[in-house]
């Protein structure tokens, strides 16, 4: 879930405030606030940088929800795990 419309009433913004900074149309702008679209990376861009914040933030209530180092471990264990396990293009022949 997108934060938009708390982010934007925090800084005291109004949907024709945030449309002038972004660029991004009111009403679409309402459409993210209400879970009816979802930005593209490059809005959420805009987005983020009128409101003062990381896409993190923008997304997330809690920025130390996400720990990227516990991502990453994950994602390194199952890579360990594949290579390891000798699978891989090169060594299957392909």
């Amino acid at each position: 879930m997108i934060r938009v419309r708390e982010l934007r009433d925090a800084k005291g913004l109004t949907l024709p405030d945030l449309e002038r900074v972004t660029g991004i149309d009111r009403q679409t702008i309402w459409r993210y606030e209400n879970d009816r679209m979802v930005p593209s990376v490059e809005r959420a861009y805009l987005l983020a940088e009128a409101l003062g914040v990381s896409l993190n933030e923008l997304y997330v209530h809690d920025p130390e929800a996400i720990q990227p180092s516990e991502a990453r471990g994950n994602d390194n264990e199952a890579g360990a795990a594949f290579h390891s396990s000798g699978a891989g293009l090169a060594r299957n022949g392909a």
